[in-house]
């Protein structure tokens, strides 16, 4: 038996659900600068939002081509 809870949804709903419960918590710190759920969601529905009106449908591949960063991570979010 796993002792990891198993989800039956994508990780970007987990994170919608996280940011709406927790919005103002910090869920990054990166070079000193924090960001909120809140900002990290609004950030990566901004970018998912262009991928779209570029063409990106669902199940494309799009690829990552960042350092590690928070900015990593919120365009894996929006992806």
């Amino acid at each position: 038996m796993s002792k990891y809870k198993k989800y039956d949804c994508a990780v970007t709903e987990i994170f919608e659900s996280h940011a709406k419960r927790f919005s103002d918590r910090v869920a990054v710190v990166y070079n000193n600068t924090e960001y909120t759920y809140k900002s990290l969601n609004e950030k990566a529905n901004q970018i998912a939002c262009l991928l779209v009106k570029k063409g990106v449908q669902p199940n494309d591949f799009v690829g990552i081509l960042l350092e590690p960063s928070a900015d990593f991570i919120i365009i894996m979010m929006a992806v």
